[in-house]
């Protein structure tokens, strides 16, 4: 593969960081390198990461790991089995801000020498961006101290070979397949251990002032030093594992770890958090004996063991029909009106909803009870949330919480409920709606065809409803598509695919609308009396 051929995928992870981590997507969206894939892998953030930047950055492929907390490297590991083939991993941290040449000058440095396995940018403070938060980084192989690239810019404005360094690195492509993965320690240290794993298989680190970042970290030593000791346990095991793999004499490491423990009891002391020193030697000692991987090769998760989400995109037809009067869609969104907030009962995959609410500034929240749909309606940034689960009881359990929405929509659900059920739903929505609620669902019991069933049981249909059985409840109904079209079709209404069905069915559309007894399916609109 030619050199200007081969892509950068950045990997980023992301725990409850939302607005750092979409501080850096916006400038990486200007990056001059423009084939960059960028991969933002959530580690079980509560602030709505996902569901917002999945709306916000579509362009993004998202990763979602899970509701436990994997880590720094679980996330990274993670990320790389999602990266496209032959693509250069970047490494990258979420408090970062790139500056437009960044990737295009760390490529240029990488393609200079095949040598050269791992480059790192200059790292400033975003603060102060006349100082350097970072420019390589250095481990003493026989008392475990650290050195960093710190100090006035003036001071790092040549490139320099370096031992190790961290959150900005580009990774050649080769050297993932010759060691793979991040080893599993969660934070601290992993980062130089890559490193070293890569110069042990014949590649150089560079530093490369040309490419700059900004680093959101305090400059202010009251500030960054009792934040290095905020993970003392990890800190500990850590270092007592990366000497133990990369050590030159691990007994000289152990003789001086008394100095290393009177210099971090002193810092302890100084902050007040004496328990994090004890932590400190607590994870130090686990060091010893803590498994630690053979060889040099991590092997990267497989990546289907976690879900990915990617937009697909919205095809000519529904962009158009949302726009045609009298349409389904067009009638849908007509219906709905214009509101601020909207429940969506029974979402499905969301295509439908993706659709009518485009271009609107909706806030919605999704429910459905299946699994791969919720998945699904995930990846088109559609939603605000989505509660995967029974709706009966997740709407009892909103409105105990006293959630209230301008608009409640549910689009053919209500058959697949029984009758006693069904009418428990419409309790229900009365409860939650402010303003309306709109109800779409087969005009009578209408059986669900096995080849529409898929792999979701949840598809059979349960009851039929009919028009008396809305307007008793105070609902307008209206009628939609032409009932003696699609009982000849045999098919549901949501499932033509005959062309001359279809525009038949529309042609009636007015008339099936204004008389809904000839309609197939019902269009149920109750606006609720404030």
């Amino acid at each position: 593969m030619k050199k200007d051929m081969v892509g950068v995928s950045a990997v980023i992870p992301s725990f409850n960081c939302k607005n750092n981590l979409f501080r850096l997507l916006d400038t990486l969206k200007k990056s001059s390198y423009k084939n960059l894939e960028v991969i933002a892998v959530d580690n079980g953030s509560r602030d709505n990461t996902l569901s917002e930047g999945m709306k916000k950055y579509k362009w993004v492929k998202w990763v979602d790991a899970g509701g436990r907390n994997i880590g720094q490297t679980g996330c990274y590991n993670l990320g790389m089995a999602y990266i496209k083939k032959g693509n250069h991993f970047l490494y990258v941290d979420s408090d970062v801000t790139v500056e437009k040449e960044m990737v295009q000058n760390l490529v240029t440095k990488l393609n200079s020498d095949l040598k050269i396995g791992i480059v790192t940018p200059m790292i400033l403070y975003l603060s102060d961006k006349n100082w350097v938060n970072q420019a390589g980084a250095y481990v003493d192989l026989t008392t475990g101290k650290v050195t960093v690239g710190w100090g006035s810019k003036k001071n790092f404005l040549e490139p320099k070979e370096v031992q190790n360094s961290g959150t900005v690195m580009l990774i050649r492509n080769e050297v993932v397949e010759k060691i793979g993965g991040f080893d599993n320690w969660f934070l601290c240290y992993f980062d130089p251990d890559y490193c070293l794993r890569a110069k042990k298989v014949g590649y150089e680190i560079w530093y490369e002032p040309s490419a700059v970042c900004y680093h959101d970290q305090s400059k202010n030593p009251a500030v960054w030093r009792p934040r290095v000791l905020s993970r003392a346990y990890l800190l500990g095991r850590n270092r007592t594992l990366f000497m133990r793999r990369h050590g030159k004499v691990f007994s000289t490491y152990v003789l001086f770890l008394p100095f290393l423990f009177g210099y971090y009891f002193v810092e302890a002391a100084k902050f007040g958090i004496f328990n994090k020193w004890l932590e400190l030697v607590l994870g130090t000692l686990v060091g010893f004996v803590y498994p630690l991987k053979k060889g040099n090769y991590i092997t990267l998760p497989k990546g289907e063991n976690y879900p990915s989400f990617s937009v697909p995109k919205e095809n000519l037809l529904q962009k158009i029909t949302v726009k045609t009067p009298f349409s389904w869609s067009w009638l849908l969104r007509k219906l709905i009106g214009d509101p601020k907030t909207v429940l969506d009962i029974g979402c499905g995959d969301g295509a439908l909803m993706r659709t009518l609410s485009k271009e609107k500034n909706w806030k919605i929240v999704g429910i459905d009870i299946f699994k791969d749909s919720v998945i699904k309606a995930k990846t088109l940034g559609v939603y605000d949330s989505i509660i995967q689960g029974d709706v009966i009881e997740v709407l009892k359990k909103m409105i105990t919480q006293r959630n209230r929405f301008n608009t409640v929509f549910c689009s053919q659900l209500i058959e697949h409920l029984s009758k006693k059920e069904g009418n428990r739903l419409l309790d229900l929505m009365d409860q939650l709606a402010l303003e309306r609620i709109v109800v779409t669902t087969p005009r009578g019991f209408v059986e669900q065809r096995e080849e529409f069933l898929g792999n979701n049981h949840h598809q059979h249909h349960k009851s039929g409803w009919m028009i008396e059985d809305f307007v008793s409840r105070g609902y307008k109904v209206y009628g939609l598509g032409l009932s003696a079209v699609w009982r000849y079709s045999k098919l549901g209404l949501s499932k033509a695919r005959i062309p001359f069905i279809s525009l038949v069915s529309y042609l009636m559309s007015p008339l099936v609308y204004f008389i809904p007894a000839l309609g197939e399916g019902i269009l149920a609109v109750k606006k609720i009396k404030k």
